[in-house]
């Protein structure tokens, strides 16, 4: 059985089977070659159910990591003692830390800016998100699609879609609208340097197939706009944005600004319009 990662955790406890070499197998992130493909890897089923972090499945599984944290603990003093070291004292300690070898990030389904959407028939249809941000060895960002056609814990049916990156981008703080069969995904945040402002991505995600595909715009687009609202009206046959904001190119820099417009998407001719929102008494 895995044990949860510590005595407090609210993660749930969750039975495997998996061994070390199974882990080390699968726990790399990584693209599908279809669209979409399907990826059975058991160990990414247990992420889903566990929810556990990624370092809480280092923890587990890679002994190299359960020795770096005991030799760790022996060496490290206590915080307010680490704060009156002098320069010197630091630079000895720092000697004496062990290191530890991640070789890039752990597949896992503890996320933030990862949209969920229900379907009719009571399934949960998750994409993308991130795992911590760019300054942790288990930084990534997902283009996944994952389907839970249950929620009955360790019975749960899980489906787990890749894609190729060139047609399914790395997205994180976007939005999911679902549109009768379909999901429209409007916009990202995506990896810095990656963006293209004045752009803004849509893509249609086939609820019955899982395929998905880029979804051709023109108009008022909103720009690279992430971290927003969006609700579908079928009185227009549009899908509204508010909200979230939007990297600009300034001077050869990108920036950010917040979006104070309301943005419609025309589904019959896929045209953007805008309108400006209404300030709230």
């Amino acid at each position: 059985m895995a044990e949860p990662p510590d005595e407090f955790s609210d993660e749930p406890v969750v039975e495997t089977d998996l061994t070390a070499e199974e882990y080390f197998a699968q726990r790399e992130p990584r693209y599908g070659e279809a669209n979409p493909e399907r990826m059975d890897l058991p160990f990414w089923h247990f992420m889903v159910r566990s929810r556990w972090p990624a370092w809480s499945a280092r923890m587990r599984f890679d002994r190299a990591c359960q020795e770096y944290m005991t030799a760790l603990d022996e060496v490290m003093p206590p915080f307010d003692e680490l704060q009156k070291m002098s320069k010197e004292e630091q630079a000895a300690l720092n000697a004496r830390i062990p290191r530890y070898k991640y070789n890039g990030p752990t597949w896992c389904f503890s996320r933030f800016g990862q949209s969920e959407t229900t379907l009719s028939d009571g399934s949960r249809v998750l994409i993308g998100g991130e795992h911590e941000d760019w300054y942790d060895p288990d930084f990534h960002i997902y283009n996944d699609v994952v389907v839970i056609r249950s929620d009955k814990g360790a019975d749960q049916e899980i489906e787990i879609y890749g894609y190729p990156r060139e047609l399914f981008r790395p997205t994180d703080f976007h939005t999911a609208t679902l549109v009768g069969e379909a999901i429209y995904i409007v916009g990202c945040l995506g990896y810095w340097g990656t963006q293209t402002p004045g752009t803004t991505p849509v893509l249609r995600l086939d609820c019955r197939t899982f395929a998905i595909e880029a979804v051709a715009t023109s108009g008022d687009l909103p720009g690279w706009i992430y971290d927003h609202k969006a609700t579908y009206v079928p009185e227009r046959n549009a899908i509204r944005v508010r909200g979230g904001k939007v990297l600009l190119r300034f001077e050869g820099k990108r920036t950010r600004r917040q979006n104070r417009t309301t943005y419609w998407l025309d589904l019959a001719t896929n045209t953007w319009s805008s309108g400006r929102v209404a300030k709230q008494s």
